[in-house]
């Protein structure tokens, strides 16, 4: 079995705490997402689980990317055709969700979480700075 560490920042990061108010059903619900490239955020597969990762660092997505992908160096631009390529690999080496499946990058979803409605209106924006996150958990050998 491969032994798993988290992907956690060791640096100072701030992430977006956005309120919505759902027009068509009234629920007020959260979205966390981050306030700068210095995290990225990932939803599992077919799932709603979240978890989080630094973009640069050892551990980090560039990083990783430069041990996960081939020929593919620090200063190499990150096209759509590499971060699907990253995600695959990724997966190979990350925890799974509670639905057994990997993890992809998630993508700003101003959608209700009780009636799916994209009608939402923001009834508040906070930043938070260093909040208790999920990080996404990867085979130790890659941080060494």
């Amino acid at each position: 079995m491969v032994k798993l560490c988290d992907s956690k920042s060791s640096a100072i990061y701030w992430v977006n705490l956005f309120t919505y108010r759902c027009k068509n059903c009234g629920k007020t619900f959260e979205i966390m997402f981050p306030n700068d490239q210095y995290l990225a955020k990932f939803r599992e597969i077919n799932g709603d689980e979240m978890r989080w990762m630094p973009t640069y660092g050892k551990g980090g997505v560039v990083d990783l990317m430069t041990k996960l992908i081939p020929k593919f160096s620090i200063n190499d631009e990150i096209t759509t055709a590499i971060s699907k390529q990253f995600i695959v690999e990724l997966n190979k080496y990350c925890e799974q969700g509670k639905t057994g499946n990997g993890f992809e990058y998630c993508h700003m979803r101003e959608e209700c979480e009780k009636c799916r409605s994209t009608d939402v209106m923001l009834v508040k924006e906070k930043v938070l700075t260093n909040p208790e996150l999920s990080w996404l958990k990867i085979s130790c050998a890659l941080l060494e």
